[in-house]
């Protein structure tokens, strides 16, 4: 199925019409597709950059993951950003089942496009198979998978025998969504169950053991909090115990965890405030009746930083709504999800991402004539004001576009209620997600 350009490579150069990606091999102004130009794709591992469009990687990433890749814990190319993978997807041979087997000879090093190079003072730069192309040459492809992780988990990882080496992108880490690409072209192959990740310091390279130390593994009893994993290490040396890799502080209220060691676990000694997580209720006066609708009104509605919790946590989210409340915007993170506003009632609304669905001709669960705007969320979040107030705030009619929408509803003031920080509250699910309730609770106020 063709795909249109992402938004993101709408500057990049085209070969045969299609997306030069960032990290491809490129000579004499000809792309190699199927090629990695080392160095572009070793920046692309420590700058975060999507290998596609070359920008930096925002919330969530996908990985693309092989069975050789689970085996190893290692995903081998750079990620890719989720609005940049389905035209990955649709036009890469090798993802979209094109390309039966791999080829059989390395890139050569005369011209790697494979080319005689008429110039003789090009720099041609001398390309050598490396061990993966040794494996696979000539192999029938295998089955590709797309990983969906959050970025906060983006964790390197080196060669065992050469720290300053970079091999990939680690895949020991939570999981939020897998996605097929493509069949093995031999036999239609389940993905190998992920094996129980070693513990002792080959397996974990980044967690070096001191002469005379042990590393063991204890789980985390979190007292209520939130942790991205729910095990430490703790090295003990000289009869003292240590935690080391722990997380840095609770993803609901941003909180420096304190540890207690005991036999059998690690427990955090402060309790978390919101054991339940948080959910966030404002209220919007619309006296014109008339709301604007998008991801983003900066400048004319905009949040101090100083002094608040780390924005990725709930409780850094929570108060930014709140801050944004006071000056006369609804806002609220819904992540890289585009949802829209639904009607629900006559003075009732959600802001709400229908199910995914591979049926497209089953019934939705949030219909269509019932959505009064979408929202494209580069900002990922949505901001929502009285047309008259932005208006008086320096806002200009003139710089809206096609991602701006203007809805007509009643004149009141209407209460947001907010989910994202409540503690279960999964994104990522693929039936319908409801980010925030909006009920008209009285009149406007003058």
């Amino acid at each position: 199925m063709s795909r249109a350009i992402p938004q993101r490579c709408a500057g990049r150069p085209l070969s045969g019409g299609l997306v030069v990606p960032w990290i491809s091999l490129a000579h004499g102004g000809h792309a190699v597709f199927g090629s990695m130009d080392a160095a572009r794709a070793l920046a692309a591992f420590h700058r975060r950059l999507c290998q596609l469009c070359g920008q930096q990687l925002d919330e969530r990433c996908y990985l693309l993951v092989r069975p050789a890749d689970v085996a190893t814990g290692c995903a081998p190319e750079p990620a890719v950003h989720p609005e940049c993978l389905p035209y990955a997807a649709a036009h890469c041979p090798m993802l979209n089942g094109a390309a039966t087997h791999y080829r059989s000879h390395p890139v050569t090093a005369g011209h790697p496009a494979g080319r005689p190079c008429a110039d003789p003072a090009c720099p041609c730069p001398a390309r050598t198979p490396d061990a993966g192309h040794a494996a696979r040459s000539g192999r029938p492809a295998d089955r590709y998978e797309a990983w969906m992780i959050h970025t906060r988990h983006y964790r390197l990882v080196p060669l065992p025998d050469a720290p300053e080496t970079t091999v990939g992108i680690s895949l020991n880490v939570p999981v939020l969504r897998t996605r097929l690409l493509r069949t093995a072209a031999r036999t239609v192959r389940p993905r190998p169950v992920q094996p129980e990740r070693r513990r002792d310091a080959v397996s974990e390279p980044h967690l070096p053991v001191p002469d005379g130390g042990t590393l063991t593994w204890l789980p985390l009893e979190p007292t209520g909090h939130q942790f991205t994993r729910d095990e430490v290490a703790v090295l003990n040396l000289h009869g003292e115990a240590h935690v080391m890799d722990a997380p840095y502080s609770c993803d609901v209220c941003d909180m420096a965890p304190r540890w207690q060691i005991t036999e059998h676990a690690v427990h955090v000694q402060d309790p978390c405030p919101y054991p339940d997580g948080i959910t966030t209720t404002i209220t919007l006066n619309v006296p014109s009746g008339r709301i604007l609708v998008t991801d983003d009104l900066r400048p004319v509605y905009r949040w101090e930083r100083k002094g608040r919790a780390d924005y990725s946590t709930a409780l850094g989210q929570a108060q930014v709504v709140r801050a944004m409340a006071a000056i006369g915007c609804a806002f609220g993170p819904v992540g890289n999800t585009c949802p829209g506003l639904y009607r629900t009632g006559e003075d009732s609304f959600v802001i709400a991402r229908p199910r995914y669905s591979e049926d497209e001709n089953g019934d939705p669960d949030l219909p269509e004539d019932t959505c009064l705007a979408n929202i494209c969320t580069d900002l990922w979040a949505y901001s929502i004001a009285d047309v008259e107030h932005w208006k008086a705030r320096g806002g200009d009619p003139g710089s809206l576009g096609w991602t701006d929408t203007i809805v007509d509803i009643t004149p009141g003031t209407y209460q947001f209620t907010h989910h994202s920080g409540e503690r279960g509250f999964d994104p990522d699910t693929a039936d319908a997600v409801i980010f925030a309730h909006i009920q008209r609770i009285g009149e406007a106020q003058s």
